[in-house]
């Protein structure tokens, strides 16, 4: 992998390989401007919609408040998707088809333009007969049901082959829909080969088109909208299932105000409790009181007063005491007592000739006082068995209404449920509704610039074309070659090879080149970098000779002789003689000398040969790549403790300007100028 290339470099390359940069994309693009001289004209035609989506009134908007940019872009995407969608342009082929097969001549109008084959299709009136009706309608519903059928059909050809037609779905794939900035605005522009068929195929979209989207977003609402009045009628039929089942609930236990009711029977009980409490407490008194009258009459009153008679009064009216007890205090039952009562005292004060009592108390007194108490007696225990009979009923009511609460209020909760259930869904269904009407208000998606039919064809693009063509060759051509001196991974100059082994390099020699002028200037350079290396070589302390071993790592040996030769000749004119030794180990003891070795391996010289050299030329081929086996074998050399130099041969000759310097070229100012100037801004 080559290191990093300078600017100058770069140009030298460039320049170097110009037939490939400039020759080869010329001639492709010459060959792009004949392949298009025959390319059709094309028209283009567009139109504006206004849409309303971003500063658009609506219901639930006074236009004051902030606008939700996600949602707008959304709705826009939505809006362009519609326009791009392979629905959209299939119902626009249709539509298409249907106007030109019912209507000939403007097929006609149009054919002149079209790139199409004679034998396509809608030029042959029997196959066209197969699909054509009276109607558009009709003939849009033929194309539909022949679409359905077999991909072998020609309508299916037409509209999912090769777009190499109009109505073809990847042809209409090139209608460009795109918002106009921040606005509310739409463009929709389409390219075709006749100006009539692109505004018609403009119209035609726009119907479509808006037809679809409303729909849509119409549909979307009418969805919404359907739903909620289902769940909704669901929902207000639950809560009067429920509403019934608590009102028959209150009407067969007679329950008006459940709470109201409860609370009063409550009271009552406890009311009843202390009634019954204090007739018990007086029956107990009336008691006690009689037992002390009796207590004080002797016996012979004692039987009196509890003879049969009196007995069937006292009976008579305690009966009549209940009685009345139960009919609520009637006028006739009152009156009734009081003649029992007259009469009962009556047979009483029959007793008055009854002596005093045993404590000499009048009879006539403790009769009196003994019948006051057995009538409140009898009545406080005619009071008490109705009391005791009401509470009975009472307690029965007590019972009845005591389970009933947990009942009802599951009734009342379900009633709650089902009634928040409803209000929450007719929420809804009026939001929902609310929507539905916002969008009839604010989806008035217009045209507003309808497309025009377009009188002069586009510019053509024939230039560009050849131009980007030449362009791109060109840096498709630079580029490939960068990467392909980036890939080469020879040794190829002296500074690659020092960074690859650390060898100091003595001199370069370039191939023959064009120019023999600049060839021979190199090789002059080249020969006395070399010359001052093997002259400055060192020499061994115990000798004043110097003995340089030559090691071809190439076996490129005529190139290697050739230019040992011309050192040699050098060497014999100047100072002590050299001698060139063809075997390693010959050289006399009393001359300087240059002994070739015949291989690059270590192995085949011994350590005895070695130590006759102090100095040691390690030669390499440009063009060579150094392994793993031949880096081992250069550091063996290098171990030896001898100094090694290196010797490069068959170097592109501009790889040496960076080791020899540069070299003389006839030049231009301007270039020299150029040149200078890179080379100092690039360092």
């Amino acid at each position: 992998m080559n290191s990093s290339m300078s600017i100058v470099e770069f140009i030298q390359l460039v320049l170097r390989n110009k037939k490939w940069v400039l020759i080869f994309p010329l001639l492709v693009a010459v060959l792009v401007f004949l392949l298009t001289r025959n390319s059709p004209n094309t028209y283009t035609s567009e139109m504006v919609i206004y849409t309303g989506i971003a500063s658009g009134y609506s219901i639930d908007n006074n236009g004051a408040g902030k606008v939700d940019y996600h949602q707008t872009n959304s709705r826009f995407d939505n809006l362009i998707n519609t326009i791009s969608s392979r629905e959209t342009h299939k119902e626009l082929s249709l539509q298409l088809l249907s106007y030109y097969i019912t209507n000939p001549e403007a097929l006609n109008s149009i054919k002149q333009d079209l790139t199409l084959d004679d034998e396509f299709w809608i030029y042959d009136e029997k196959l066209v007969s197969q699909v054509r009706s009276t109607t558009l309608i009709e003939t849009y519903t033929i194309l539909s049901e022949c679409l359905d059928g077999t991909s072998d059909h020609f309508v299916y050809q037409t509209l999912y082959g090769k777009p190499n037609n109009p109505f073809n779905l990847r042809t209409l794939s090139s209608i460009q829909a795109d918002r106009i900035g921040f606005s509310d605005m739409v463009k929709v522009q389409y390219t075709a080969e006749n100006g009539q068929l692109t505004k018609k195929t403009l119209d035609l979209l726009a119907d479509v088109f808006l037809n679809k989207y409303k729909g849509m977003r119409a549909g979307e609402v009418n969805n919404v909208v359907n739903y909620f009045q289902k769940e909704t009628a669901s929902a207000l039929e639950r809560l009067e299932k429920a509403e019934l089942g608590l009102k028959t609930f209150r009407t067969q236990n007679k329950v008006i105000n459940y709470y109201e009711q409860t609370k009063y029977i409550a009271d009552q009980k406890e009311d009843y409790e202390q009634r019954e409490s204090k007739l018990q407490m007086q029956f107990a008194g009336n008691r006690s009181a009689i037992d002390r009258i009796e207590s004080k009459l002797n016996s012979r009153s004692i039987i009196q007063i509890k003879s049969d008679e009196i007995v069937k009064y006292r009976n008579l009216l305690s009966q009549q005491y209940g009685a009345l007890s139960q009919e609520n205090g009637l006028q006739a039952g009152q009156d009734r007592i009081e003649d029992l009562r007259s009469t009962l005292r009556n047979k009483i004060e029959d007793l008055y000739s009854l002596n005093n009592s045993k404590e000499g108390i009048p009879g006539k007194n403790m009769l009196d006082e003994w019948l006051d108490l057995t009538i409140d007696q009898e009545q406080t225990i005619s009071q008490l068995n109705v009391l005791r009979s009401y509470k009975e009923d009472f307690e029965k009511l007590y019972d009845r209404f005591a389970p009933m609460g947990s009942e009802l209020n599951k009734l009342e909760r379900d009633v709650d449920v089902a009634e928040k259930e409803y209000l929450n869904l007719l929420h809804n269904l009026n939001q929902a509704k609310l929507r539905e009407r916002n969008l009839l208000l604010t989806e008035d998606i217009s045209i507003i610039d309808p497309p025009t039919f377009p009188l002069v064809a586009n510019s053509s693009k024939r230039f560009l074309l050849v131009l980007a063509s030449l362009i791109s060759l060109v840096l498709f051509s630079i580029l490939g070659l960068v990467i392909k001196e980036y890939l080469d991974d020879s040794i190829r100059n002296p500074i690659r090879l020092m960074e690859l082994t650390g060898l100091e390099t003595a001199s370069a020699f370039a191939t023959e080149s064009k120019s023999e002028y600049w060839f021979e200037k190199a090789e002059e350079k080249s020969h006395e970098h070399l010359y001052w290396s093997i002259k400055n070589a060192p020499t061994k302390s115990s000798e004043k000779f110097s003995r340089a071993l030559i090691i071809p790592f190439t076996k490129n040996n005529n190139r290697l002789q050739e230019i040992l030769d011309v050192q040699l000749s050098t060497l014999n004119t100047i100072n002590s003689p050299w001698e060139y030794i063809d075997k390693p180990g010959n050289s006399r003891e009393d001359s300087n000398s240059l002994s070739l070795s015949d291989s690059f391996h270590t192995n085949r010289m011994s350590e005895d040969i070695l130590d006759q050299h102090s100095s040691l030329f390690l030669v390499f081929d440009a063009s060579q790549k150094l392994d793993r086996y031949l880096l081992d074998e250069i550091n063996v050399w290098k171990s030896h403790g001898i100094p090694t130099k290196a010797i490069i041969i068959n170097t592109k000759i501009h790889q040496l300007e960076n080791f020899l310097g540069e070299l003389p070229k006839k030049r231009s100012r301007l270039r020299k100028m150029v040149k200078n100037t890179i080379k100092r801004y690039s360092k």
